[in-house]
C-alpha cells in the first residue's frame, strides 16, 4: 500500500551489499527511525508527508526461472542478479549437468564465449560473460556446502580448464535448444539462420546434436502450415496453449511424421520430458496429444477439396504463393518447384583458384557444380569450419549466385560499383578478377560493411576493395557521371528463390508485396546508370522467381532509359536461358532460384 510518510532516512547501496546485507541495514534504520519518531507521535507533533508515486518501487515475487543465470547477458546484470539472490533464494547455473550456486561475485574484465572459463587460479575462477566477465568468489556445487572458490578449485573444480564452456543457463539437449530457436523465429520474426546460428555458437552439445538442432529447426519451420493442418485435428483450440507449448508440438510432430531415427516413444517422452522442465502439469497436454496422435494416425490431406489449398497445406506455402507460381509457371512446373522447396538444401562453394580446384574437390569429397565453373557442391557440410575455408581458397557462395561476376567480362582495370554489396560475396567474386582496377561496395548499415571488408581480407582481395556506406538509391547523388565503366545491382528483393534455405520467408507478408519492391528496384537502377560511362554495362541480379521483380523490371528500366539496350545473356545449360536473361529456378538443378538480366549504355 502507498500512503503519507510519517518520518524518511536515506541509506546508501554499495556493490559490497545484497540482499543480506541490505536486510540488516534497513533493520537498524527501522530501528532508529522508531525511537527517533515515536516521542513526536506520542506528543501529536507528526506532519505527514505524501510520497511521490514516481520514487515508490514494488518487489514482485521472485520466479524460480529468475533464479538462473544467463550468461549472455553482461557481467554487471549477472553481478547484480547474485547479489540481490544472497542469501536466499540463491542464484544458480550448471556446471557439468549439476546445478551450481553463486553466491558472491566481482564484475571484472574478460572477453570469451559466455559461459567459457578464462582464467583459473589458486583463488581465482574467471568465467567470461556477453560483456567482460565475473570472478566467482563464492560458490555451492550440488551436494557440497558452501564454500570459498579456493577450496572449490582444490577439490570438486579441480578437473576444470581454461577454454572450456562449462558454466550453462541450463541443461540442455537438441530438442531444447531447436525449441529456443523456434521461439526467436516465430515470435520474435528472427530469420531461421541467424536464429539457429547463434543458438549453435552458444551451444555445448555435439557435432552430432547440432545436425539434429539444424535438422528439427529448418524441418519444423519448412513445414510450418503442413504440421499446423495435422496439429488443428488434434488441439481444440491452439490460443489457450502456451506459444512455446505449440512449437513443442509441431516440432514433436515432425520428428513423429518425417525423421524416423528416434522411436515414436522416444520422442513422446523427451517431448513430455522437455515441457515438464519448462512449466510443472504441461507434459500431461503434451503427452496426451501425442499419443492422441499416434493412436489415431495422421488426417489425410488430400480429403482437402481446393486445390490450391491442398498444394498449400501439402508443400507449406501460402496459397497466394501456390497460385502465384502456377500462375507464372502452370500447373506442371509448380509442382515441381513445391516438391524440390522441401528438399533439403546443398551445400556450395567457389573455388577461389581453379588451378586447386581438383585438389580441393578431392579433399571434399564434393562434386562439381552444374552450373558454375568455380563451384563445388555437397549433399551437406560445413565448410565455414575448414582450414580451406579460413585461408581463403574457398568460400561459401551458391553456385547460382557465382554465375553473377563473371557476366560482368572484366578485364582487370576496371572502376566497378556494387550497389547492394552486403554480406560481400560477389564483391570478392568480382575483386578477383581485378589487378589495378577497383570495387566500390555500398551498404546502408556500418556492421554489413564491416562484413564485406573481412570477406574481401579472408579471400584476399581487400586492396580491390572500397566499402563506402550509401542507400544504393542515391549514388547519383554521391558519385559523379562516368564514375563506374561497370556496375551490379543485385538488388534487394522477395527471396522467394532462397526458400529452400530460408523456409521462414515465405511467412512474412511483406514477401507478397512485389510492387513496392520493383519500384525500389527500379529506384536503384535509375540512380546508378546515371554514373555508368557509355559504353558500360549494368548486372541487375535478384535472387527471385516472380516476374514482377525481374523481367518486368528490365521492360520497364528499357523504357525509361531509351539510352540503355538489352544485353543477352548465355550459358552451356539452354534450360536456364529466357528472353535474354538467365532464370534458374530451384527445381532445375537443386539451387537457389535466381535471376540475371544486363544492361549496356549505349555509345553515341
Amino acid at each position: 500500500m502507498q500512503g503519507d510518510m510519517i518520518s524518511r532516512r536515506s541509506i546508501s547501496i554499495t556493490d559490497e551489499d545484497n540482499v543480506g546485507t541490505l536486510f540488516e541495514k534497513l533493520a537498524l534504520v527501522g530501528r532508529d527511525l522508531l525511537l527517533d519518531t515515536l516521542p513526536a507521535y506520542i506528543a501529536g507533533d507528526i506532519k505527514l508527508e505524501p510520497q511521490d508515486p514516481s520514487q515508490v518501487t514494488f518487489s514482485p515475487n521472485i520466479k524460480p526461472e529468475e533464479e538462473k543465470l544467463d550468461w549472455t547477458k553482461s557481467n554487471r546484470q549477472l553481478f547484480n542478479q547474485i547479489r540481490g539472490m544472497n542469501p536466499w533464494p540463491v542464484a544458480h547455473t550448471f556446471l557439468k549437468g549439476e546445478r551450481f550456486k553463486i553466491y558472491e561475485a566481482q564484475a571484472v574484465e574478460g572477453k570469451g564465449l559466455p559461459g567459457e572459463i578464462l582464467s583459473i587460479g589458486k583463488k581465482e575462477l574467471i568465467v567470461a560473460t556477453a560483456e567482460g566477465a565475473l570472478s566467482l568468489k563464492q560458490v555451492q556445487p550440488a551436494g557440497k556446502p558452501k564454500m570459498d572458490i579456493a577450496s572449490f578449485l582444490n577439490g570438486v573444480g579441480r578437473t576444470l580448464t581454461v577454454g572450456e564452456k562449462n558454466l550453462v543457463t541450463k541443461i540442455e539437449t537438441a530438442r531444447s535448444v531447436a525449441l529456443e530457436v523456434l521461439e526467436d523465429v516465430f515470435i520474435h520474426q528472427a530469420y531461421s539462420n541467424i536464429a539457429l546460428n547463434k543458438h549453435l555458437k552458444g551451444s555445448q552439445l555435439s557435432p552430432t546434436d547440432k545436425g539434429l538442432i539444424t535438422e528439427l529447426v529448418y524441418g519444423t519451420v519448412a513445414r510450418k502450415l503442413t504440421l499446423e493442418w495435422y496439429l488443428s485435428h488434434f488441439i481444440e483450440d491452439r490460443d489457450k496453449l502456451d506459444s512455446w507449448i505449440y512449437f513443442l508440438l509441431l516440432l514433436s510432430a515432425y520428428q513423429l511424421k518425417y525423421l524416423d531415427k528416434v522411436p515414436d516413444h522416444a520422442v513422446v517422452n523427451e517431448a513430455v520430458e522437455l515441457a515438464k522442465s519448462r512449466k510443472k502439469g504441461s507434459e500431461k497436454l503434451v503427452n496426451a496429444v501425442l499419443r492422441r496422435i499416434l493412436r489415431e494416425g495422421w488426417p489425410d490431406i488430400a480429403s482437402i477439396k481446393r486445390k490450391n489449398k491442398r498444394d498449400s497445406i501439402a508443400y507449406s506455402l501460402p496459397v497466394w504463393l501456390v497460385a502465384k507460381l502456377k500462375e507464372e509457371y502452370g500447373e506442371e512446373r509448380a509442382q515441381a518447384i513445391f516438391e524440390s522447396l522441401l528438399v533439403r538444401n546443398k551445400a556450395s562453394i567457389r573455388v577461389t583458384d581453379l588451378g586447386r580446384k581438383e585438389e580441393i574437390q578431392a579433399l571434399l569429397e564434393a562434386s562439381t557444380s552444374s552450373l558454375s565453373p568455380s563451384g563445388l557442391v555437397k549433399e551437406q557440410g560445413h565448410f565455414a569450419a575448414s582450414d580451406l575455408f579460413a585461408e581463403g581458397a574457398i568460400t561459401i557462395q551458391d553456385e547460382s549466385s557465382q554465375l553473377v561476376a563473371p557476366t560482368l567480362d572484366l578485364q582487370g582495370d576496371e572502376m566497378v560499383l556494387d550497389a547492394c554489396a552486403a554480406p560481400g560475396g560477389k564483391t570478392a567474386h568480382i575483386a578477383s578478377y581485378l589487378m589495378t582496377g577497383q570495387v566500390t561496395a555500398l551498404d546502408l548499415y556500418d556492421h554489413k560493411l564491416e562484413l564485406i571488408q573481412e570477406n574481401a581480407e579472408r579471400l584476399g582481395v581487400a586492396n580491390c576493395v572500397q566499402t563506402q556506406k550509401l542507400d544504393a538509391r542515391k549514388v547519383h547523388e554521391f558519385f559523379g557521371q562516368d564514375s563506374f565503366d561497370k556496375i551490379l545491382v543485385d538488388a534487394p528483393c522477395s527471396g522467394i528463390g532462397l526458400l529452400r534455405r530460408k523456409p521462414d520467408i515465405k511467412y512474412n507478408k511483406e514477401t507478397a508485396d512485389f510492387a513496392s519492391l520493383q519500384e525500389i528496384q527500379l529506384e536503384i537502377l535509375g540512380s546508378v546508370c546515371q554514373t555508368l560511362r557509355k559504353g558500360g554495362i549494368i548486372t541487375y541480379s535478384t535472387c527471385t522467381i516472380v516476374a514482377e521483380e525481374n523481367f518486368q523490371v528490365v521492360q520497364a528500366f528499357l523504357e525509361k532509359h531509351p539510352d540503355f539496350e538489352q544485353v543477352k545473356l548465355e550459358h552451356e545449360c539452354k534450360d536456364i536461358l529466357k528472353d535474354g536473361c538467365i532464370l534458374i529456378t530451384p527445381e532445375l538443378y537443386g539451387s537457389d532460384g535466381f535471376f540475371i538480366s544486363q544492361f549496356r549504355k549505349i555509345s553515341d
